[in-house]
């Protein structure tokens, strides 16, 4: 038996995942640790009754008793690495919910620790392992120079998700990110290695995300089905947890490198030109402390009129 705990339950994910966990043979969600940056203890209690979660954990050290893994999803991605970092050091495997950092100070600290520590580090957008991306991606020509990716919201909160699409077609390799100054909607164009271009369209005003692949000679399009993005995603980390699956760390390092792309772009669209992303300064972030407090207004408000 694989035995799990959730750390935060700030977003809609934790209730969402631990059916999916549980429909996995061997599986199931024992423990659940919330710091309490949106819910209060009366919330946790009823949410780990609604879910049959038999210990709810006050700290990190009492934790480690009762899993074999953990996922880490608080709404605050500042806070990812110091609450997962514990787990990692003792060399229990982590899921960390995206974006899975939000600053340049992170992704550095990040891959110290992946350098570091040789335990199971997963995460990042759901929509990398979607169905649908992966089938395309396996079933088009490799000839492809350039990429479109287009999807709904935000940069980085849902900008994550359009990079992590495109990810599942062309891998890691970016090298350049530069701002196009699209009028409808933030564009940019990244240069990977490789000489292939990727160019993201955020902000769309659409319920869905998509990818457009061309070559000299044709072109191939997919959209991907949002209705059902979780399963792939954790089946993957099912898998690798049972060993049916081989870790590598390309599974925590490719997501890291969305959150790369998307600082890249920042820094770009503020002082519009080609950032390198190898060479971008610590201070470019995305203020997680910042987006906590409007998702905690919007979270406590779709509570109070539930």
């Amino acid at each position: 038996m694989i035995n799990l705990g959730i750390i935060d339950i700030d977003t809609s994910h934790p209730g969402s995942f631990i059916p999916i966990l549980r429909s996995f043979k061997d599986v199931e969600v024992t423990a659940v640790l919330d710091y309490g940056d949106i819910w209060d203890e009366k919330y946790v209690n009823h949410f780990a009754n609604e879910h049959n979660i038999p210990n709810i954990i006050m700290s990190f050290d009492d934790m480690f008793q009762h899993v074999d893994a953990v996922l880490v999803q608080s709404a605050n991605w500042d806070c990812h690495i110091d609450r997962a970092l514990p787990f990692i050091e003792r060399g229990i495997p982590v899921l960390i919910d995206k974006p899975i950092v939000g600053s340049v100070k992170d992704v550095i600290r990040m891959k110290k620790i992946i350098n570091k520590h040789s335990s199971i580090m997963f995460g990042g957008s759901s929509l990398l392992y979607s169905d649908n991306a992966v089938e395309f991606s396996n079933s088009i020509a490799r000839d492809f120079s350039n990429i479109h990716a287009f999807g709904m919201g935000d940069i980085f909160n849902y900008g994550i998700h359009t990079v992590a699409i495109a990810q599942s077609l062309l891998g890691a390799g970016a090298k350049t990110v530069t701002y196009l100054q699209d009028e409808d909607h933030p564009s940019f164009r990244v240069d990977y290695i490789d000489e292939r271009k990727l160019y993201l369209h955020l902000g769309m005003k659409t319920t869905y995300w998509s990818l457009l692949a061309q070559s000299q000679e044709q072109q191939y399009s997919v959209s991907v089905d949002s209705s059902n993005v979780y399963e792939a995603f954790i089946r993957k980390f099912i898998k690798i947890l049972k060993g049916e699956v081989k870790y590598e760390k390309l599974f925590i390092t490719l997501p890291l490198e969305a959150s790369s792309i998307l600082l890249a772009a920042k820094l770009s669209m503020e002082e519009k030109r080609t950032v390198e992303i190898d060479d971008l300064p610590e201070s470019i972030s995305f203020d997680g402390n910042e987006f906590l407090k409007e998702y905690r207004e919007l979270r406590l408000n779709q509570w109070a009129n539930k």
